[in-house]
């Protein structure tokens, strides 16, 4: 479909933040060759799941073609100028859906989501 792409999520939906370097790259890439396996499309971008990273991740997944990077909250302001890092909003069970209703209004109105 010309409107839908399918990206990662991680493999198992480990909190990449929360892994070492290499457990991290390991969900990454599986998710990927997974992906990529059943669909016959290159997987070029991540939703990270709890939508946590650090640097060293969002920079390995950049380097095997993970250019479209989705995290809830910045680790630091610097990561905001990052191109291929984007700030999304997280929604969770527990949300109220008049708060998610606020926080697309008022605070994501005009930006990417």
């Amino acid at each position: 479909s010309k409107y839908v792409k399918i990206g990662s999520h991680g493999y198992w939906h480990n909190n990449l933040a929360s892994l070492n370097y290499n457990q991290g790259c390991d969900e990454i890439i599986n998710s990927k060759n997974y992906l990529e396996n059943l669909t016959q499309y290159s997987i070029d971008s991540i939703g990270f799941p709890d939508g946590s990273y650090n640097m060293d991740i969002s920079n390995f997944a950049y380097s095997i073609g993970i250019k479209y990077q989705c995290a809830v909250d910045y680790n630091s302001t610097k990561d905001a100028s990052v191109k291929h890092l984007v700030n999304r909003l997280g929604i969770y069970p527990i949300v109220n859906p008049k708060y998610i209703n606020y926080l697309i209004h008022s605070q994501y109105e005009n930006s990417y989501l």
